[in-house]
């Protein structure tokens, strides 16, 4: 069941649906739209949380993080063989390795960096990342909670376009990244000239 409503990613973009916000857990500030993170400190620690409805997901997934300056290279933090709410990782900045806390073995090796990082999820054939502007269609499945008790954590997860949750992260040692006004400025002229090309037409 839930295979079928995790539609293939050529599926959901070719749609690209109005995607539901999804309420915060107790304890979370809303969603605040952060897709890209800087780490703080050389540790982070991650923990599978929830995957939905059905426990967890069918099927070839994973999870992980990608630099901002590299989002071809993906970085694995859990794949099948983790479990929702006993999985937990531990991902070092400065030796550049990726470590499941249950058993001790080395998930991931990577070549480390200051950047800014964010957060991919692949279910099946679907792939799709925190950062909208790598998904066609420029869809936004990705949420981040901001911890009220921890600044520095958040809850971060992925949706399907009903609004049912995928599966979410608790991940410690983080601060979103903050777009630049420069950025904002030219996004905000980009649709001023949307809206008067509209007008025109008309």
């Amino acid at each position: 069941m839930r295979s079928r409503r995790l539609l293939p990613l050529l599926a959901l973009l070719v749609s690209a649906p109005a995607w539901s916000v999804p309420t915060a857990p107790p304890g979370f500030m809303p969603d605040d739209g952060a897709e890209l993170f800087n780490h703080l400190t050389t540790v982070l620690s991650v923990q599978i949380t929830d995957f939905g409805e059905s426990g967890a997901p069918p099927g070839g997934w994973g999870f992980g993080f990608y630099f901002a300056s590299d989002p071809g290279t993906l970085i694995t933090i859990f794949d099948p063989f983790d479990a929702a709410g006993s999985a937990t990782a531990s991902i070092d900045f400065a030796a550049g390795v990726v470590t499941d806390l249950e058993d001790g073995s080395i998930q991931s090796t990577f070549t480390g960096s200051a950047d800014p990082i964010g957060f991919w999820l692949a279910q099946d054939t679907s792939l799709v990342y925190s950062q909208s502007s790598l998904n066609a269609g420029l869809i936004d499945p990705a949420f981040a909670f901001q911890s009220l008790a921890e600044s520095f954590s958040y809850m971060i997860g992925f949706e399907a376009p009903d609004g049912e949750i995928i599966s979410m992260q608790f991940v410690s040692g983080l601060t979103a990244v903050v777009p630049e006004p420069t950025i904002l400025a030219l996004f905000g002229m980009g649709l001023l000239l949307l809206g008067l090309s509209r007008r025109r037409r008309r």
